[in-house]
């Protein structure tokens, strides 16, 4: 699939470069976002607490990279 997109790249383009990709609703089914940074959020993933950043673009709105920090969401 080609990308016409000045702002953003295809899905599959990102997928290749960081591995798994969320769309909005995937992000809310898996992640909770706990805070907005430029181009990246904080997000809680919801099966085990781990807190992650992780990139977002624009348009299309995909979110990838997630990266978690070592910690969960119960910790100080």
């Amino acid at each position: 699939m080609t990308n016409n997109n000045a702002t953003g790249q295809d899905r599959q383009t990102l997928e290749a470069a960081y591995g798994k990709v969320w769309d909005e609703a995937e992000l809310a089914q898996e992640f909770r976002v706990t805070a907005i940074i430029s181009t990246q959020v904080v997000v809680v993933r919801r099966l085990d607490a781990q807190v992650g950043s992780m990139t977002f673009q624009n348009d299309p709105r995909f979110y990838f990279n997630f990266v978690p920090t070592g910690r969960d969401a119960g910790q100080p």
